[in-house]
């Protein structure tokens, strides 16, 4: 290859460029000319002599720049000419391998996530995480982004996707033998199933990560493993449990950076005592959640303890307040376009509080569609669905809806709902053939033991 056609040219091209010592090298070039001769590094290398090091800091964009020498015989090698391999403004140049890195790197080291979390601009770090990924990336570093990737994917409910990131990470974790990679895999994979209703493969990954809470990210302190350990014993319905995971995590996130941490927290905890009839609790909960919220700038933490304390106000029958929390917390979240299908279970007992029952059914059929991906959320519409059936005295309506919440806890393994639900069923039965109904179980009531899968994970 060293002598070609129009070696004349080439001389005169280099000739012009002699006073500059150094030129930009343009690396999509350079890449597109070996790959559309099929030439091998080290050949070019040899060919040109410089060592093969040179030539591969030239491909990632290690090394920038090339001397006129340098750059006079790569383009001999490859037959062109070299302004064909350089760029006239180094602006010009668009990201290399390296690049990608060094901006991977910074996403992790810069905790770009607690920076972007509190604004909910989810779908941003997806992508700018996505921007920096490539085949180069060192293992372990991929690894991470993939977590990442999958807190950005469920926080968006993009349910599958984040199961599918969390799955790849835990993928490296193996090959890599990384217990740091496999735990915060676990955290991810562990409130994904909750969400789907796998209780107890949630609880059984929240143990695991509890029990190995030293090797989480910084992005994931032990507050947040523990808030999300009682956020699964409440879709369980073991709530003496849940309201005790979520008071050690709030006692743990004390010194916590973050806010919005302190912010969920709370707010769990308060939905708990919304649920059990605690209403003074709750609301005393939900204004604190809403403080540190708004302390940390977390839009849907402010967002949602609005509509939530909306619920408190209309069963305390203080339905102006209630009308006004709630629209100002439905605002807030139409700003940030995010939907919310417990927000649709609060419109529709704020409108049964107010009597609007054509209302409150549309906010449960709403809520119902925002919800196929969450079936303890179902099952909740489904209840109160079934109240305002019994309102309109339709108890064959009713029964369908509570059958149909049974079967949904029934297939999450959701035990003490599922008994609570029966004690409900069996009431109704009776009051229709004249027996005595035996008392429901207490709210908070012992659990009768783990929930199915919630025994422990091998290392």
């Amino acid at each position: 290859m060293g002598d070609i056609k129009g070696h004349s040219v080439l001389s005169e091209s280099c000739d012009s460029m002699k006073p500059r010592q150094t030129h930009v090298l343009n690396l999509v070039s350079l890449e597109d000319q070996l790959r559309e001769q099929d030439l091998k590094i080290w050949w070019v290398a040899e060919t040109i002599g410089v060592n093969r090091k040179t030539v591969s800091r030239w491909l990632n964009g290690q090394v920038r720049r090339i001397s006129a020498r340098n750059l006079a015989a790569l383009a001999d090698c490859l037959q062109c000419r070299p302004p064909d391999l350089v760029l006239s403004d180094a602006s010009d140049q668009l990201a290399s391998n390296a690049d990608q890195t060094r901006a991977a790197r910074s996403i992790i080291d810069e905790n770009l996530l607690a920076t972007l979390a509190p604004a909910g601009k989810w779908s941003l770090l997806e992508h700018v995480i996505k921007a920096t990924m490539q085949p180069n990336l060192p293992l372990p570093l991929l690894g991470r982004l993939y977590n990442y990737l999958s807190i950005a994917a469920w926080r968006q409910s993009k349910i599958e996707t984040a199961l599918g990131y969390a799955e790849k990470a835990m993928e490296l974790a193996d090959k890599l033998q990384s217990k740091s990679i496999k735990v915060n895999a676990s955290y991810n994979i562990a409130l994904i199933y909750s969400l789907q209703g796998r209780i107890g493969d949630s609880l059984r990954l929240n143990h695991y990560c509890l029990q190995h809470h030293r090797f989480l990210d910084e992005t994931v302190p032990l507050g947040g493993i523990l808030c999300n350990t009682g956020i699964a014993y409440h879709e369980f319905g073991d709530f003496d449990r849940a309201v005790a995971y979520f008071n050690q995590s709030i006692d743990a996130l004390q010194r916590s950076k973050e806010p919005m941490r302190r912010s969920i927290a709370w707010c769990a905890l308060g939905l708990v005592y919304s649920e059990t009839g605690q209403l003074e609790s709750a609301a005393e909960a939900l204004t604190i959640s809403l403080k540190q919220a708004e302390a940390g700038g977390y839009l849907r933490g402010i967002h949602a303890c609005h509509v939530y304390l909306a619920e408190i106000y209309a069963r305390q029958q203080e339905l102006a307040r209630a009308r006004q929390s709630y629209s100002k917390g439905m605002a807030g979240f139409a700003a940030i376009e995010l939907q919310e299908s417990h927000n649709s279970l609060v419109g529709a007992v704020l409108e049964r509080c107010a009597g609007n029952l054509p209302k409150a059914f549309r906010h449960i059929n709403d809520g119902l569609e925002l919800a196929k991906p969450f079936p303890i959320q179902q099952a909740a519409l489904l209840t109160e669905q079934a109240g305002l059936f019994r309102i309109q005295h339709n108890e064959l309506a009713a029964k369908a809806a509570l059958v149909k919440a049974r079967e949904i806890y029934r297939s999450c393994s959701a035990e003490l709902r599922l008994q609570r639900l029966d004690a409900i069923l069996r009431d109704r039965l009776l009051e229709h053939t004249g027996g005595v109904a035996a008392d429901p179980p207490a709210v908070g009531a012992d659990s009768p033991g783990e929930p199915a899968s919630a025994g422990s994970i091998e290392d």
